[in-house]
């Protein structure tokens, strides 16, 4: 086992609460100067802006895996990571079905747009990004898992958008893999493996904040295996 750096929750241009500055260079980039393995890309209720920044890592040897933070219909966040182009597809396919329509308002929500690793703008996304599923966490969580993906309750600490504070505990059978936190500080949470991530909204969110993996190598599989077996150590 070698032991491995990086963070699971990186949102870009195309989250509407996110900065332009946030293309696939600087955050490719940016991830190197922090000596990190791996990144995943999260955006809201969306993975179009991932294989452009997975391509782009391979080049510079940084491992991108790729996913949504999704809202389910009780306004909690989770994290979904999935293993193949095929997988995202497929998500992305449930997203855009399911997502609650409303059109986005640029000046008061931001930009939601997709960018070329030339960061010349290739899709304006019209519809808002950061509206619900009409889908529950049960049925999130259940299809994630049918198309192999790992599922992880975001930002359990903070007082919004958390299964936490929406729901008050996560159900005993809630089939989540893993939990989010943003504070190093909070306390372990029973049986959940815990991880610690940025979600980077702005480029000074990418900071040395992260989580230790102890994997084989740097394959979605690996990552889902370490994570399965708690094998994660919070700096």
């Amino acid at each position: 086992m070698k032991q491995y750096r990086g963070d699971l929750h990186i949102h870009t241009t195309l989250s509407p609460c996110g900065s332009l500055e946030m293309t696939p260079l600087s955050i490719i980039l940016r991830a190197k100067e922090l000596g990190w393995d791996f990144i995943a890309i999260t955006d809201h209720n969306d993975t179009r802006q991932a294989p452009i920044i997975k391509e782009l890592g391979q080049e510079h040897h940084i491992t991108v895996f790729m996913g949504a933070e999704i809202c389910s219909k009780e306004e909690v966040h989770l994290l979904s990571i999935v293993g193949t182009e095929s997988a995202r597809l497929r998500l992305q396919n449930y997203l855009t079905e399911n997502r609650i329509k409303v059109t986005n308002n640029p000046e008061y929500f931001g930009d939601q747009v997709v960018v070329n690793k030339k960061e010349e703008i290739v899709i304006e996304e019209k519809d808002l990004l950061l509206t619900a599923l009409n889908k529950d966490v049960y049925d999130i969580c259940n299809y994630i898992h049918q198309i192999g993906g790992l599922v992880i309750a975001s930002h359990i600490n903070r007082l919004s958008y958390s299964i936490l504070s929406t729901m008050g505990s996560i159900p005993d059978d809630l089939p989540i893999d893993a939990v989010e936190i943003s504070d190093p500080q909070f306390p372990p949470l029973g049986q959940y493996c815990m991880i610690h991530n940025n979600d980077a909204h702005y480029m000074e969110d990418l900071k040395e904040n992260h989580s230790l993996y102890s994997m084989k190598d740097l394959s979605f599989y690996s990552l889902k295996e370490c994570i399965l077996n708690h094998q994660i150590q919070i700096i």
